[in-house]
């Protein structure tokens, strides 16, 4: 099901933006994150939002609804799909019916702070390398939050499961600053700005990750072909982290479902023996975390870390969860 709100009624000039945004049981989240976009009286007439709404519910859907009859010059188009196809198909179906010069990926728990798409724009349409430009990303007390990394191998990857990488940073960059403009290995699917015709002339999102892992893949096949990612701290955006992803009801299949997609990572990428240490790697880290877990939830129970330590036992037994 496909919704144009008001707003977008009219001939009206193709935008600037497009900010595609996959809601998840986002009610309480999304009003927030759309008033954020327009907040910029700069930017209101040069931005579109796309809201795919992956939600089995109508709570998102109904906050949307009311949205755009109480914001009927804002211009913000809608698509239902209560089946959860996932984030990657979820990103590529708003792109597909976007207008804007630029794509930008939004996820529905973050705000974006003025002046941000400007910044993105500016990095991307100011240099023809760079094909993925992602902002500084702020905690909600404000801080900044280490989201640049360098792409997985096996040691990074272990160094990351194992805690390691908190004293290395060999993976998640933790020495690097984020408060400088620099090329960068990738950034987080949490704010991923592109050119619209580039991302379409790539393929979009390779939907065979259902959910994490498809911003790396992008940035991957970006620098095979000679392209930049970069990091622009002078775009900033808000972010409130894991607010679908992380409840005690979702983090069962999300502590799986990272693992799956890292798998299907290295199935493309890697070789044959990058291809197995990745699956011993997947069970020696579930069977550690599964069983120190399950002890601490005998000693005081918990339901989020019991659901945690049933995800772990699905990896370490290889048991992906269903999805569609």
């Amino acid at each position: 099901m496909h919704q144009e709100s008001a707003s977008t009624a009219g001939h009206r000039p193709a935008p600037a933006y497009s900010v595609v945004i996959v809601a998840y049981r986002s009610e309480d989240a999304i009003a927030a994150c759309l008033d954020s976009l327009f907040a910029d009286s700069a930017a209101t007439g040069r931005c579109e939002a796309v809201v795919v709404d992956n939600s089995p519910d109508e709570g998102t859907w109904e906050a949307l609804r009311e949205y755009a009859r109480a914001n009927p010059l804002r211009r913000v188009l809608t698509i239902r799909r209560p089946d959860n196809p996932g984030f990657a198909r979820g990103c590529n179906l708003g792109a597909s019916v976007a207008g804007g010069r630029i794509l930008v990926f939004l996820n529905p728990d973050a705000c974006v702070l003025p002046g941000a798409l400007d910044a993105l724009a500016a990095r991307l349409d100011g240099h023809a390398d760079i094909a993925v430009a992602g902002p500084q990303i702020l905690a909600p007390d404000g801080s900044v939050v280490p989201t640049c990394r360098r792409l997985p191998t096996l040691w990074r990857i272990f160094l990351d499961a194992t805690g390691l990488d908190r004293l290395v940073g060999g993976y998640r960059m933790l020495h690097f600053d984020h408060a400088t403009a620099r090329p960068v290995d990738q950034v987080i699917g949490a704010c991923f700005a592109v050119r619209a015709d580039d991302y379409r002339q790539r393929g979009g999102f390779d939907e065979r990750f259902y959910i994490y892992f498809e911003e790396v893949d992008y940035c991957r096949r970006v620098l095979q072909s000679g392209g930049q990612v970069w990091f622009e701290p002078a775009a900033r955006v808000r972010h409130a982290g894991g607010a679908s992803c992380e409840s005690a009801g979702a983090l069962e299949f999300t502590t799986a479902i990272l693992r799956e997609s890292r798998t299907r990572y290295f199935d493309k990428h890697a070789g044959l023996w990058g291809r197995a240490g990745i699956r011993l790697l997947n069970r020696c880290e579930a069977l550690a975390k599964a069983a120190a877990l399950l002890a601490l939830d005998i000693a005081e129970p918990n339901p989020a870390r019991a659901a945690k330590a049933r995800g772990f036992i699905r990896v370490a037994r290889g048991e992906w969860p269903p999805h569609p």
